[in-house]
């Protein structure tokens, strides 16, 4: 686990986050470690109020293959209950595909499809984890999310939404983001 203060916005200090992506780098070169990224936020006492039975844990799902097959086992080592298994549309094509390939592979499980209606995956997550929290006293939630580590020559080829929502999901209290990495 990773604690990562974090500062509003404007004020973050490059060098203590320039610290933390090279550690975060030197972690996820290491085989069959996962990186857990806590937020520290100011006025944030959701992961010490102690509330263990108001705990959500929502594993991202993009496909239906060794790196989800990765990110889901970790989904259900931080929970006692089963994790939530979400995906969101982002493409309507390849979200039927994964329904399709997710009914024959895993035809015990619920995969929940959430809308992405601006095709952004960081906006949908945030609200989707924004919808999830809400009660008295709030879910506390773990996001688990595969996520390819290239090599260097292969960066090009691969999206970073993994960490755009990791970086949106940094400013919401009570939230921890899991990053499996799958090294190709």
């Amino acid at each position: 686990m990773i604690p990562e203060k974090v500062e509003p916005l404007p004020e973050q200090r490059p060098r203590s986050l320039a610290r933390v992506r090279h550690l975060r780098r030197a972690i996820f070169r290491e085989r069959g470690v996962a990186v857990a990224i806590v937020p520290t936020l100011p006025d944030d006492d959701s992961l010490v109020s102690g509330h263990p039975d108001r705990h959500v844990a929502i594993v991202m799902v993009d496909g239906t293959d060794i790196v989800a097959d990765r990110a889901m086992a970790v989904g259900r080592l931080v929970t006692e209950e089963e994790p939530r298994f979400v995906h969101f549309d982002i493409d309507r094509e390849e979200t039927e595909r994964l329904m399709a390939s997710w009914k024959r592979d895993e035809p015990e499980l619920e995969l929940e499809i959430e809308p992405a209606p601006i095709r952004e995956l960081s906006d949908s997550i945030v609200s989707f984890v924004r919808h999830t929290r809400r009660g008295d006293p709030p879910l506390f939630s773990t996001i688990v999310h595969g996520e390819v580590v290239p090599r260097s020559w292969q960066r090009f080829l691969h999206a970073d939404e993994a960490r755009e929502a990791e970086a949106a999901l940094l400013h919401e209290p009570g939230t921890v983001f899991i990053a499996v990495p799958y090294h190709l």
